[in-house]
């Protein structure tokens, strides 16, 4: 396996086990995997930092499945991954296609996320992308 398929599957990773957090679960993990000065720019236009993350109650499951994940290696430890997702919120309401990105930072060995973007698009077929 080469090293950037080697990241690439660390990162996805990371990514994914952002995105499972649960409503009222323990969300020191999440925390860990984001840096102090972790900012996302929400779908609703605002700007959502570290300690909004972590002390997030959550009043939904979500179900994410995410699709065509892309590296870009940026500089020395700082990496974009860029992917599709697919939100279901089960028959609370329809679900959120849309087009996500975030930038990793490598501290002291390990990967935390830096920023993040979740852009909502239309509906796009997912039936031949690689799911994870």
């Amino acid at each position: 396996m080469t090293e950037s398929a080697h990241l690439l599957r660390e990162l996805v990773a990371l990514e994914l086990a952002f995105q499972r957090q649960q409503p009222g679960s323990d969300q020191s993990h999440v925390g860990c995997l984001l840096r102090e000065d972790f900012f996302e720019f929400g779908s609703s236009g605002g700007v959502i930092d570290k300690q909004m993350v972590v002390e997030y109650p959550g009043a939904e499951t979500i179900d994410m499945t995410s699709y065509d994940f892309k590296l870009d290696v940026l500089a020395d430890g700082v990496a974009l991954l860029t992917y599709r997702s697919i939100s279901r919120f089960g028959a609370i309401r329809p679900a959120v296609y849309a087009n996500r990105s975030s930038i990793w930072k490598r501290t002291n060995g390990q990967w935390q996320m830096f920023f993040h973007q979740g852009t909502p698009t239309k509906p796009f077929d997912c039936n031949n992308a690689a799911v994870f």
